[in-house]
């Protein structure tokens, strides 16, 4: 059987109803690399034991701007759209996946919101903070930037050398949390991807999940990601 990845969703609006939504390319990346996506809206956290005990990993996904009062800082003028209820929730999986030895893969948002979890910060608006940072105006698969995987560490494997990345967010890794490292960054010095080395967690500031169907590197990423899905659902079983 395929594992089970449980995908979060993040909040639309379709005129005065609230919807929550995916996009397709997380599903397109996850099947074709093994794996069968569940997506999860936010709920309730006195849920997430229960959401856990029936997938094999997490998949954090791009969306809003994460509450800065979660990492005790003020409101910047220049923070976008905030869902505090989405935090929560994904501050809860992300502690109790880490618990139960599931694998996590942070994406964009997913990278910022694992940060704060476990205890690290954000830069609220890297333009605000005079970090030239170069960026894609709206998604999409063109490169923008080139990242450098940290020596020694699983992205450096995955990757294989310099990578160029379709970025597109305002928000960035500022402190790193305790039993996180660095494992890319840009020229500017933006904090590009970050692993757990004791944990099966990973998490990156791009999007792979867009580049997937042109890039081996996007690909790698992933089937390293399923595979270790694969496994806990195998020893699960």
């Amino acid at each position: 059987m395929r594992p089970r990845i449980a995908v979060t969703n993040t909040k639309e609006m379709q005129g005065t109803r609230q919807l929550t939504a995916t996009p397709q390319t997380y599903v397109h990346a996850i099947t074709a690399s093994g794996g069968l996506p569940l997506m999860l809206p936010p709920v309730d956290v006195a849920l997430v034991p229960e959401i856990l005990a029936t997938v094999d990993a997490v998949l954090l996904s791009g969306g809003h701007d994460v509450s800065p009062d979660l990492y005790g800082a003020k409101l910047d003028p220049a923070t976008g759209e905030l869902d505090r209820t989405r935090d929560l929730f994904e501050i809860a999986l992300v502690k109790q996946a880490l618990a139960l030895h599931k694998p996590i893969f942070g994406i964009c948002r997913g990278q910022q919101i694992i940060n704060v979890a476990l205890g690290g910060t954000l830069i609220q608006d890297i333009t605000s903070a005079q970090i030239k940072h170069q960026q894609r105006p709206i998604p999409g698969t063109g490169a923008t930037h080139k990242v450098q995987a940290v020596s020694g560490t699983r992205l450096a494997s995955l990757l294989q050398g310099a990578y160029a990345v379709n970025s597109f967010h305002h928000q960035a890794v500022a402190k790193v949390a305790p039993g996180l490292i660095v494992s890319a960054r840009s020229s500017d010095g933006v904090i590009e991807a970050l692993e757990a080395p004791q944990q099966q967690l990973f998490s990156v500031q791009w999007h792979p999940e867009i580049m997937y169907p042109q890039h081996p590197a996007a690909q790698r990423l992933f089937q390293a990601f399923i595979q270790q899905a694969s496994s806990v659902g195998q020893n699960a079983s």
